[in-house]
């Protein structure tokens, strides 16, 4: 039974890995040269929900937010631990959704597969997360945070994360003023 176990676990990883490099083919083949001139094959992502969970800080200090981009509407959703400060909505630029297929490009993000992680050394509690999921229709396309410490369902974002969450959230009209601390 022990070895039927870890069989069905390698078979897992294994299909997770797979899924991970053909949406990053799929992702990275219009990069290739000469692919102006032919069809894209990259998944056209519908939705984005970036969330970004803040530092454990005092509560005045503290900022979560979650913020979803479709080609209808920006959603975002700031709280302060369980206070919502702010849950407003506008309506995106029309091509927000290549926009954020290259700004993807741009910061290089990649969801890499998530192996068993070792303890750390050191402590990293109380570090800012930022999660990332995109979908193609109904389909979840990605599904990756920057947390050390996340189940093997979550990739691992990798890439220029925090210039990536300021290009997103200069999308959103008064975002400064929203994420105000006194």
């Amino acid at each position: 039974p022990l070895a039927t176990s870890l069989a069905g676990k390698g078979h897992h990883r294994q299909t997770i890995t797979l899924r991970i490099v053909t949406i990053l083919l799929l992702l990275t083949l219009p990069l290739l040269p000469g692919s102006e001139r032919k069809p894209s094959m990259t998944p056209q992502i519908t939705r984005l929900i970036y969330h970004y969970q803040g530092a454990s800080v005092p509560p005045p200090y503290h900022r979560s937010i979650t913020l979803t981009m479709d080609v209808q509407k920006i959603h975002l959703v700031i709280t302060s631990y369980d206070e919502t400060l702010a849950d407003v909505e506008q309506e995106p630029a029309t091509d927000i959704m290549l926009q954020l297929t290259q700004w993807i490009q741009d910061y290089h993000l990649v969801a890499m597969p998530r192996q068993a992680i070792r303890p750390a050394l050191s402590a990293d509690t109380g570090a800012g997360i930022h999660s990332l999921m995109l979908y193609a229709g109904q389909q979840k396309i990605m599904d990756a945070s920057t947390a050390k410490h996340a189940d093997s369902t979550t990739a691992i974002l990798t890439g220029d994360v925090e210039s990536f969450a300021r290009q997103l959230t200069q999308c959103v009209d008064h975002y400064e003023s929203y994420m105000h601390t006194p």
